[in-house]
Formats: structure tokens, sequence, C-alpha cells
């Protein structure tokens, strides 16, 4: 005998404690997640399903074999609702898909107890409904274009429990070997020793992906404008900071230009503070399908946006411009059908080795002056070689 099968149970059942004990302390000061719920709810269905199996003989069969396996079940579809909203929402599909299947497994499992009660039947029905309800986590993230090797690791060890558990329902009526809770068939080990790798994966798996989230959503909160879901000030800055050195290194122009909503106040106080969040989203939005590759856009504060892009010249930064403002002209802003004009201003230098984002943002933002006391919506161009900036005009 390599393993002992009450060996591997009691360690399953310290191992899910432990880890419901550790969700429970970390949600003492932190925002309670669905995820996190469904999977702490899991562990504790988990540890008392298998206490009750392992007391099978010294309590009621019905509590033995009915309640644990019945619980086992019910942990199962807890666990995989956790393993996937940790990485995306359910969807409705799979929702209903297991709000039918759970309640199916349970109803026949209990069926067989009450009326086809033999260890093939029972075993037949555990085994292969808890296999199949494994299938929700292992084609979400085998599905996922972007699963990290986390996520193929966790599906594997999913795959494996899945094919060990089908087979032990159906060895259950053609018996290849003894499939009874403690035998020491070797197979009967091995499935074991699945579950316990499966316990182990599952649930560091599931504390590291709920940090990996958690990681991301700081990550974005730091990088991204939490209003237009775009390039922050900082962000932008960066960004830009290094699409300069790079041009000043390989001689190629670089365009930025600054973008203001005119009379952009009047939105706000006509209509009040959630239709003009609501136009600077829709507006961001609008941009953001004008952009081309390359192309860095920014919100820099306010109503004022910015965007810069490596090795456009002139006529490429001005055939755009025509082409943004005219997009913007004919679009109607929320509910309130409002339509918009902009100020842009804009440059476009070969950077220097004493040329920064300052420079840039200096001329730019100066074109975006002459632009709003010229007329408004319309483009200015300003120019680094000149003593008064030239421009050029569009409107917008």
């Amino acid at each position: 005998m390599l393993i002992n099968v009450a060996t591997v149970i009691i360690l399953i059942i310290i191992g899910n404690f432990l880890t419901g004990a550790f969700l429970a302390a970390y949600h003492l000061n932190l925002r309670e997640t669905p995820c996190k719920k469904a999977f702490f709810i899991a562990k504790v269905l988990q540890s008392i399903g298998f206490i009750l199996i392992m007391l099978r003989g010294y309590i009621p069969d019905i509590f033995a074999l009915l309640f644990g396996n019945v619980i086992l079940i019910i942990a199962v579809t807890f666990e995989t609702v956790g393993l996937i909203q940790v990485r995306r929402p359910f969807k409705e599909s799979l929702k209903t898909a297991y709000l039918v299947a759970t309640p199916f497994a349970v109803t026949l499992f209990t069926v067989v107890f009450i009326w086809f009660n033999t260890e093939a039947n029972r075993t037949f029905v555990f085994s292969l409904f808890s296999g199949l309800l494994l299938l929700g986590t292992i084609f979400t993230y085998l599905g996922d274009r972007k699963r990290g090797h986390l996520q193929t690791f966790i599906a594997a060890i999913h795959i494996i429990l899945f094919v060990l558990l089908v087979f032990r329902a159906f060895n259950a009526y053609f018996v290849v070997f003894d499939y009874s809770l403690f035998s020491t068939h070797w197979f009967n080990q091995a499935a074991f020793a699945a579950l316990f790798a499966h316990m182990m994966t599952v649930n560091i798996g599931f504390i590291l992906l709920t940090k990996q989230k958690t990681d991301a959503i700081l990550v974005e909160s730091a990088t991204i404008d939490l209003l237009t879901k775009i390039y922050n000030r900082q962000t932008f800055l960066n960004r830009a900071q290094t699409i300069i050195a790079k041009g000043r290194d390989e001689k190629f122009p670089v365009t930025v230009w600054m973008l203001d909503i005119d009379n952009f106040k009047n939105v706000n106080d006509t209509h009040g503070h959630m239709i003009g969040d609501q136009v600077l989203t829709e507006l961001s939005s609008l941009i953001k399908q004008t952009l081309v590759d390359r192309q860095v856009f920014g919100r820099f504060g306010g109503d004022e946006f910015a965007s810069i892009i490596a090795g456009w010249d002139e006529d490429a930064a001005n055939q755009y411009l025509n082409g943004l403002c005219k997009a913007i002209a004919g679009f109607t802003f929320t509910e309130k059908q409002l339509t918009l004009s902009v100020s842009i201003g804009v440059v476009t230098i070969v950077p220097e080795k004493d040329t920064n984002f300052d420079t840039f943002y200096r001329l730019a933002d100066e074109g975006l002056y002459i632009a709003k006391k010229s007329s408004k919506s319309m483009w200015k161009r300003t120019y680094l070689t000149t003593a008064q900036p030239t421009s050029e005009a569009s409107n917008a």
C-alpha cells in the first residue's frame, strides 16, 4: 500500500479548513467579492462533507452517505463559481446550466439513496456528476485566450480529476478494481492522490489568481483615468517621454496635440456634472476609435485631452485632425443629444538633444490658446522655429 486513503481525506479536510479560515481572516479587512464568497462556501462545505463521510459507521448513513455526498456535490458547484468569477463574470448560459445540473445531481443521488441504495449506484451518480461539474472551470480556463500558465495548470489538474472520476463512475458497474472508499487498489489510491493534488492546486491557485486580479486593478487605477478609461496624466507623460527619447535617437518627427472642449462649463452648468462626465466618457471613446497604431492618448485633466504619435509629419497630422474634427462635429452626445465643438493645438517636431515634453506641451498649449482666442471650433498648429506661431485651422 503506497498511501492511506483515510490519511489523504484527513489532509484534504485540513487543507480546505485552513483555506476557508485564511479567506475568512482575509475578509475581515477587505471588501467581500462574489468569487471569494463562493470559494469560501465551497471550502466549508468540502470540509463538512468529507468529515461526514469519514464518520461512516459511527453515525447514521443518512448523514454519512446522503448528506456527506450531497454536500460535496454542492461544494463542487460553489468552487467552480469561485474559480470562474475570479477571472470573468459568470455567463448567464453557464449559470443556468449549473442551476439545473446541481439540483438534478442532488435529487438523483437522493433518489438513488432512498430507493436504489447500492454502492455501485451511489458511486456512479456521485463520481459522474462531480466530474461533469468540473467542466465549467476546464472550458472557461482553456477558452480564455489571455490565460496564463497558472490557469492552464489548474485546468490540467481538473482534466486529470475529471478523467479519474468518470472512470470511477463506470467502474462501479464494470468492476475493473475495488471502488470502495478505503480500497487499497492502486487506482483508488491514485484517484485520491489526484483529489489531494486538486485540492492543493485549486486552493493555492485561487489565492494567486485573486492576487493577480487585485494587482491588475491596482495597476489600472494607477495608470488609467477612472472616468474615461484612457491613460491618466502621469502615464501619458511617461509614455510621451519614451517616444520623444526614441524620436531624438532615431531622428523621426513626433506630433503632439492638445484638445479642449469649447464651453464645457456651460454643459455642467446647464445639464449637471453627471451629463458632463458622460460627455467626457463618450468623447474619449469617440477619439479612441480614430486612433492609429502607436498613438498614445490620455486625459490631461478636466476636459483637456492629449495625444502623441511617433513618425507623423505635418501632413499626416493635419489630415488626421481634419478627420477627427469632422467626426466630433457630426456626433451627438448623451441622451440630451448635445453637439460639441473642440479647440486643438498641435505641434510636430523632430526632437533634438534639448527637446523634452515640456517643449511639445508649451507649443501645443499655445496653439490651443490661439484656437480658443480666435473663434474656437478649430485646430491651430504652432512651430518651434518661428517667433510668432504660424497657424493652420480647420473647423471642428
